[in-house]
């Protein structure tokens, strides 16, 4: 009791001051706090407000798909879990969570991503493009060194590991810039999106008017073929091909 006590003293300071002046890190303390206590509409909220600073990671998204999951707000769940996901590709614990929040689905199925080479590399890498740029970072560095090493001191075993090992640490270096240029390119893909509306009707032309391909539930997932001022054309699977308006989907 003291410890809800406690929590709730502090939303109300952090409202009360404003969530921009507080830290990131005493956000994402205070959310941990509120979810732990299942204040999960709260540590919600506080997960939100770090999100909008821009300061994103697969760990925020997977609180936030969390504590979405335990309001029963499905489409939300399933929003944050992807994102995290386009973020760390083949991260276990998000792809657990999402399949979780799938089942909650309505319309079983649905777009997933491309299963190129580029798709396959990147869930089968892991890590996020932050985490593969700042190894290239420290490779490039331990190559620099070894190079010096070999050109300014005379110890034969010091020259040998240096004519060796700093050409290896650069080549390590380009793979590593390599592999975080895949995981960026497919953390800013937004070509999916999950639908917000409870039901809808998906239409054939990018009209009001016009005739009803098929109806679609909150939660689905889709891939967008197209779009023009107000529509998007999309893709539910590949039978299922339609236009909707832009405001039921939130982009991936």
């Amino acid at each position: 009791m003291l410890v809800k006590l406690s929590l709730i003293i502090s939303l109300l300071l952090s409202v009360a001051t404003g969530f921009s002046q507080q830290s990131p890190e005493k956000l994402f303390e205070l959310a941990n706090t509120a979810y732990d206590n299942q204040q999960y509409d709260s540590s919600l909220t506080l997960y939100k407000a770090i999100e909008e600073k821009g300061l994103v990671s697969p760990e925020l998204y997977q609180n936030m798909g969390n504590a979405a999951y335990k309001l029963n707000l499905v489409p939300d769940a399933i929003y944050y879990f992807e994102k995290g996901l386009k973020l760390n590709p083949g991260n276990d614990d998000l792809e657990h969570n999402l399949k979780l929040a799938q089942e909650k689905q309505t319309d079983k199925g649905g777009a997933t991503f491309d299963a190129g080479l580029s798709s396959w590399l990147s869930k089968a890498l892991g890590g996020t493009s932050d985490f593969w740029s700042i190894l290239a970072v420290l490779f490039a560095a331990i190559g620099a060194v070894l190079l010096l090493a070999y050109s300014f001191i005379n110890r034969q075993v010091i020259r040998k590991v240096g004519i060796i090992g700093g050409p290896i640490s650069w080549g390590l270096t380009v793979v590593f810039v390599g592999i975080a240029y895949l995981q960026y390119n497919v953390a800013n893909n937004t070509e999916y999106g999950i639908l917000f509306e409870p039901s809808i009707e998906v239409r054939n032309d990018p009209s009001e008017a016009a005739s009803i391909a098929f109806v679609l539930h909150e939660g689905s997932k889709l891939k967008i073929l197209d779009e023009n001022e107000k529509w998007y054309k999309v893709s539910f699977d590949a039978k299922k091909v339609g236009w909707l308006p832009k405001e039921s989907l939130k982009v991936i």
